[in-house]
């Protein structure tokens, strides 16, 4: 009996650090932009904003890691014979997806927010919530989505390639909005010293380049440059920032991601890996 006792207790045990695990997950995340909101104060006090970013990275980490600390906890939970009430009868999409998607939305209004404080963006309220929201959807919601449907396909289920193919679309269809709330937008050049460079540059490295882009600054205000299938794009600004061989050394970069196929080999990692879990 007094076995008996241990067991029950220690099922107990495991059962409350479960639901206590799941509750810290929902809290943490809004904690900790909340502390980011404070320090971005204090950095622009000390004139400082570099370390901010490094505040920033340690918060960033905290919530990558919320998404599988909440899928683990609750599918520990599942597994369980406690009765959980809600969270046994209720849907899967209401009690895996909405509480973890909406404690990261509420922390990324709160970051981006501070973000647009310390480095002076001039952000609207609208703009703050599109970059959330979809940033929210593109990662934490296709994640979660993703998980269900590998659940789903283990336990013989195959409604789980559904919610596989939801999930693909939903990190699809939020990259492109978060992108475009970011003013990603790129526009064909064939003039002008970067398109100059990128085609003399792309010829000396044998690469058929069909397209040329510039970039608008955006309202992220980041210098960047990126490469895909037989385009590169940089953003209007890199005359300020780069010349010479500086601008040759990015395009380079950008030409070497189109000559490895870099963009067409991360897709295909990620289909391996999705058909790997279905096996």
């Amino acid at each position: 009996m007094a076995d008996s006792n241990c067991c029950f207790g220690a099922f107990l045990l495991a059962n409350h650090a479960l639901i206590g695990a799941l509750a810290a997950t929902l809290v943490v995340p809004p904690i900790a932009s909340l502390w980011l909101r404070h320090l971005a104060n204090r950095c622009v006090a000390d004139q400082q904003p570099a370390k901010w970013v490094g505040h920033a990275r340690i918060v960033s980490l905290v919530m990558i890691f919320a998404v599988p600390v909440w899928w683990s906890s609750c599918f520990a939970l599942s597994k369980s014979n406690v009765n959980l009430g809600f969270i046994t009868s209720a849907a899967a999409w209401v009690v895996l997806l909405l509480p973890l998607s909406m404690s990261m939305l509420t922390a990324r209004l709160v970051i981006y927010r501070a973000n647009a404080y310390i480095f002076g963006r001039q952000w609207t309220g609208r703009d703050i919530l599109r970059l959330a929201f979809w940033r929210t959807v593109s990662s934490t919601f296709a994640l979660l989505v993703f998980a269900i449907g590998i659940e789903d396909i283990h336990g013989r289920n195959f409604v789980g390639i559904a919610w596989i193919l939801g999930a693909g679309i939903a990190a699809l269809v939020g990259k492109l909005q978060l992108r475009e709330a970011e003013g990603l937008i790129l526009r064909p050049v064939k003039s002008g010293e970067l398109y100059k460079r990128s085609i003399v540059m792309s010829k000396r490295m044998g690469i058929h380049l069909q397209q040329v882009c510039v970039v608008p600054f955006g309202r992220g205000r980041l210098t960047n440059a990126y490469g895909g299938s037989e385009r590169i794009a940089v953003t209007d600004d890199y005359g300020h920032w780069l010349h010479g061989s500086q601008l040759d050394f990015v395009i380079a970069h950008e030409l070497a991601h189109v000559k490895q196929k870099d963009a067409r080999k991360t897709l295909m990692a990620v289909a391996g890996i999705s058909l790997g879990w279905l096996r």
